[in-house]
């Protein structure tokens, strides 16, 4: 579990220390302890609060912070306490998984329940235009783009009646478009790799991300969303498997 949580984290070029190992595997033998682990690494980051207009782009102004819950406004200090609340929010739901329907709306749940520590717009649709190599789904056409994925995800049963050597590959086409829909601000990669691990799950496979690379991920993302998946298959399609039971 916990090399998973790296796994996910690592992907983001966030790669838990071992102190943070360390206090994960203490909150995964005495789950009780993860509230006040929480609280802990809020208190010790949150700055006190500054009045801040909302800019069109959820950045504090003449900065590229994001604005945040912590009111933080150094990139460094920022990186490093959404590293560690979202880390634990993801071994609080391998411990506990939430469960729901394979559509936008789970899909805004799961980044709510992973950001809402942050930021204020967890589980909300962006309302600016974002890119990391390639432009994503243009901000005033995410409802829409997202409504003919789900659509046709459920019009084709989640996959669940397609045959081995057809589930992986669609699964694999899926993430291509969720990760090109980009719904949310910040966190989408690791949104939408709980929604894979989940949908995999409910299709009797267990998707694993250990061992990827962060950069060959995002070239392979890159390609995919300019019509060319192979090599995305190629690097997705090892980390799945048939679970036992």
């Amino acid at each position: 579990m916990l090399k998973e949580i790296n796994a996910m984290m690592s992907l983001e070029n966030m790669a838990l220390t071992r102190k943070e190992l360390n206090c994960l595997e203490n909150c995964l033998a005495q789950p009780a302890i993860i509230p006040c682990v929480r609280r802990d690494i809020i208190q010790n980051y949150q700055k006190p609060v500054i009045l801040q207009s909302q800019t069109k782009d959820d950045c504090y102004p003449d900065t590229s912070i994001l604005i945040n819950l912590l009111n933080l406004q150094n990139e460094d200090e920022l990186f490093d306490a959404e590293r560690q609340l979202v880390s634990l929010r993801l071994l609080e739901f391998y411990l506990d998984p939430i469960e729901g329907t394979f559509d936008l709306t789970y899909l805004k749940t799961l980044h709510h329940f992973l950001f809402q520590d942050l930021y204020s717009w967890a589980g909300e649709i962006r309302t600016c235009n974002i890119a990391k190599g390639s432009l994503f789904c243009l901000a005033p056409y995410i409802e829409s783009y997202a409504q003919e994925i789900f659509r046709s995800l459920k019009q084709n049963h989640y996959y669940f009646q397609l045959p081995d050597d057809k589930k992986i590959p669609a699964l694999i086409s899926l993430y291509s478009d969720i990760n090109a829909l980009h719904p949310f601000r910040e966190g989408n990669g690791r949104t939408q790799r709980l929604f894979m691990q989940m949908l995999a799950k409910a299709n009797h496979l267990e998707l694993s991300f250990v061992g990827l690379d962060a950069k060959t991920m995002v070239k392979a993302s890159h390609l995919a969303m300019n019509g060319h998946e192979e090599m995305m298959l190629k690097c997705l399609f090892p980390h799945f498997k048939h679970l036992t039971s």
